[in-house]
């Protein structure tokens, strides 16, 4: 204020050379700016960290195409072997121990959910694929030769908990090979072995009940499967990039080191 009288003049905005001007907008070519600017990268659809170099269509393909037959399988054994439970605690003269034990497995398996996606995010997606692989055989090669129902029912916790893994890892690869457009026509895909082995498990399971026995139906499981994930396992990169586990071994104590990062690490940052 001068003399008395208030100044007319607006106070400039700072900042007004940021907005530009209409004829700036006019120039400027179609699509405003660069894709990047606004957080976007056309070429992450498909990180190389997850596959490597396998980059043209025929190895994407070859990848689809095994992570499917690892989805088929892992349906068909869980609705055969689903056929199949009660008959494993009859053995045991146990049968009223079929609500306590499904009911503990799905407990183990959802509490778990969030450990394993940890361990995943901090071994990577092939070392975490190969882990639930491993914990889903042994339990399948276990049930076969259970001596009482708790032998049992721990072989069904290790089973459950490897099954459910196992399909997570896929649905991960799955969402970092499909770009979002295309990603809930890939998922769709991914559950279509359902439809049929609905109707296949349940048969196929009376097959080896009345041919054999249903101890040879988990054998067979225990052998497809791991193949079966060897296949899936070949479209992985050979080094895992998402690695983040210290091989820094200098005081004395890496492999100490090394489980202790993993143990706090899965608390979540």
């Amino acid at each position: 204020m001068q003399d008395g009288t208030e100044s007319t003049e607006q106070p400039p905005i700072g900042n007004l050379a940021n907005y530009g001007t209409i004829q700036d907008a006019i120039d400027e070519p179609s699509g405003g700016q660069d894709d990047t600017h606004r957080g976007v990268d056309n070429n992450a659809d498909v990180p190389d960290e997850i596959f490597g170099s396998a980059r043209t269509a025929s190895d994407f393909f070859a990848a689809y195409c095994f992570i499917f037959l690892n989805y088929c399988i892992s349906s068909l054994q869980k609705q055969t072997i689903s056929s199949l439970f009660p008959f494993v605690t009859s053995s045991f003269s146990a049968h009223s121990s079929i609500p306590a034990i499904n009911i503990a497995t799905e407990i183990l398996s959802g509490v778990l959910k969030l450990p394993i996606a940890r361990m995943v995010d901090i071994w990577g997606r092939p070392r975490g694929f190969v882990s639930m692989t491993v914990l889903a055989t042994l339990g399948l090669a276990l049930v076969p030769v259970c001596e009482d129902v708790k032998w049992y029912a721990a072989a069904r916790m290790i089973y459950g908990v490897g099954s459910s893994g196992f399909v997570y890892v896929l649905d991960v690869v799955i969402t970092d090979m499909s770009s979002i457009k295309n990603r809930a026509l890939a998922f769709a895909f991914s559950e279509s072995p359902y439809v049929a082995t609905a109707f296949a498990g349940p048969a196929l399971a009376q097959y080896f009940l009345q041919h054999s026995s249903w101890q040879m139906a988990f054998v067979f499981f225990s052998v497809v499967k791991p193949l079966a994930a060897a296949l899936a396992y070949a479209a992985f990169p050979t080094s895992v990039a998402n690695t983040e586990i210290p091989e820094d071994t200098s005081s004395g104590g890496g492999w100490f080191r090394s489980c202790w990062y993993v143990l706090t690490e899965c608390r979540g940052r």
